[in-house]
């Protein structure tokens, strides 16, 4: 290892500075001989002292049970010649790492080094990071479990590999937007008007806001929530484009979300989201009922069914002569 020094110092200014300079380092360095027989304790935690005017040993210092293993640690060095770490958890989440190591002075002898780092931010990161890879492996498990119930869904009730395609793709597309805008948030969830925004955004790209609009509260929808919810407006407003251009009419819809107070039988507070569809030139809209049962099958299954029990809610989806209303209930602030 090599070292420069400034010539025409004198020794203990160089000491002085070294010193200073290694108590801001927040390390703590101790020197052993080969007895084990303390040196040198620098910079020593203040959570820990020497008996000052007597002869310090690990146990008097780091207690009897952390004392045991550096002095087994310590006389596996002193044969092997190897460096060793070791790590002390206290209580407060603190966490300090022991590297010691033996290296030969001018003298000719060779001596322990210790030092002792604060490691409770390296260990807390670490911690912090080993809950979010395991919150991301159970949101990845539950999004790749939707995705696979919508594709056996979709296939079940689908007639052709082009129909299945076409549909499967649009509620993937719908479970992507939605993870797009729950990722921004930071994994918080998304806002349910942006999420209707961007469910809507693929098929009424011009004029969405015009011809979808929104009124009452904007509240965060949970991730999970939010991709349920997700899908019941993809469904909804693709229904809806497909109405729109069948009837080549006038049409209002109307989204509205309203925050009931909670019951005696009800724990939380419960959100009521309303759908509403209007249409001035369609005057037989029950012919979207006259399509095949099954068309619908997994559509009305998926509104009525699937999302509000994933919302631990109830629902109801209704078509008439000149409109279309879905309404959903479900507590707020429950969903995980």
């Amino acid at each position: 290892m090599t070292r420069w020094r400034r010539s025409n110092q004198e020794d203990s200014i160089v000491q002085g500075y070294l010193v200073a300079a290694l108590e801001e380092s927040g390390l703590c360095i101790a020197i052993q001989n080969q007895d084990l027989q303390y040196l040198e304790i620098m910079n020593l935690p203040s959570r820990w002292s020497a008996p000052p005017g007597g002869e310090p040993d690990d146990a008097l210092i780091f207690g009897s049970a952390f004392a045991d293993r550096l002095a087994k640690a310590k006389t596996d060095i002193l044969q092997g010649g190897e460096t060793k770490r070791l790590e002390m958890m206290l209580e407060g989440d603190l966490a300090y790492e022991f590297e010691v190591k033996p290296f030969v002075a001018s003298d000719g002898c060779t001596y322990l080094q210790t030092i002792i780092r604060d490691i409770t931010l390296r260990k807390s990161t670490e911690r912090i990071t080993v809950s979010l890879l395991r919150e991301v492996s159970h949101r990845s498990k539950n999004l790749l479990a939707i995705i696979q119930s919508i594709a056996t869904q979709t296939a079940r009730h689908s007639d052709t590999l082009d129909t299945y395609l076409r549909r499967f793709r649009g509620r993937l597309y719908s479970l992507a937007r939605a993870q797009d805008l729950i990722t921004d948030s930071d994994w918080k969830g998304a806002f349910l008007k942006d999420l209707l925004h961007k469910q809507a955004q693929s098929y009424f790209p011009d004029d969405s806001d015009a011809i979808i609009g929104f009124s009452g509260e904007n509240i965060l929808l949970p991730p999970s929530a939010s991709l349920y919810l997700g899908l019941a407006l993809h469904e909804l407003i693709v229904q809806a484009a497909t109405r729109r251009f069948i009837s080549n009419g006038g049409q209002n819809i109307s989204v509205n979300l309203e925050r009931l107070k909670s019951t005696a039988e009800e724990t939380a507070p419960q959100a009521h989201l309303v759908w509403r569809e209007n249409y001035t030139e369609l005057p037989n809209l029950g012919m979207v009922n006259e399509q095949p049962p099954d068309l619908m099958e997994f559509e009305r299954m998926l509104l009525e069914k699937i999302v509000p029990a994933s919302l631990n809610g109830t629902a109801s989806y209704a078509a008439g002569d000149n409109s279309v209303e879905y309404e959903i209930r479900f507590p707020v602030g429950s969903q995980k």
